[in-house]
């Protein structure tokens, strides 16, 4: 039985070799993305407990010094806030570029793959076709001499 070679293994090795490397970007931008968003939840808690505490303290009496400080913390929390959900922004938007990618290239590989599939497939019913006609040929030669 003669052995299969597919053409097109080499591009079908680079694929593999494209799509480990899109999953481990892609991996690498979603622990990104975590990073950040637990970022952001640090934030909003931070924002959300100093609120809790003026309102408390105002309950309690609050001096206008104390006032002016805790409203330059909060608009200072504010601005960092803003720009954090920015940068869970730009790492979601990664993510799904990377997303993208990584579906691509799968798409490639699995395309190529089918096709290899194929061509084995073609390449078994050949050499099925082949073997059968070798064994009518030896079946064919013993009747014709008078062997059978």
């Amino acid at each position: 039985m003669a052995r299969f070679n597919y053409r097109l293994q080499t591009i079908l090795n680079v694929k593999k070799q494209m799509e480990d490397k899109a999953k481990n970007e892609l991996a690498s931008n979603i622990q990104v993305l975590n990073k950040e968003q637990q970022k952001l939840q640090d934030i909003v808690h931070g924002r959300d407990s100093c609120y809790r505490r003026v309102v408390q303290e105002s309950k309690e009496g609050l001096d206008v010094q104390r006032l002016i400080q805790y409203s330059r913390y909060l608009n200072a929390m504010n601005i960092q806030l803003n720009s954090q959900y920015e940068s869970v922004n730009r790492a979601s938007m990664n993510v799904d570029i990377h997303r993208e990618k990584l579906v691509s290239v799968a798409k490639e590989k699995k395309m190529l793959e089918t096709l290899k599939d194929k061509k084995m497939q073609e390449h078994k019913y050949n050499e099925l076709k082949e073997e059968e006609k070798r064994v009518d040929e030896v079946v064919s030669y013993k009747y014709i001499t008078g062997l059978a």
